[in-house]
């Protein structure tokens, strides 16, 4: 297997699920701090959780 490495400026979710799909990547690895607690409701952060909807393949989410 082949890791690639790519710097893109623009909306970081968008353009990892996009630069994904253009490349036929199969695996998306990405890590989060894992908010929690009353201020989110969410248990990643807001751009991993964004990745995860929009990319069309798998995604590994990795806590930090």
């Amino acid at each position: 297997k082949t890791v690639t490495a790519a710097a893109i400026v623009g909306s970081p979710a968008v353009k990892i699920a996009d630069y994904a799909r253009e490349n036929g990547i199969d695996l998306i690895l990405i890590s989060t701090q894992g908010r929690t607690g009353a201020e989110s409701t969410a248990l990643i952060g807001g751009t991993t959780e964004k990745v995860v909807r929009l990319a069309t393949c798998a995604v590994l989410v990795i806590r930090r």
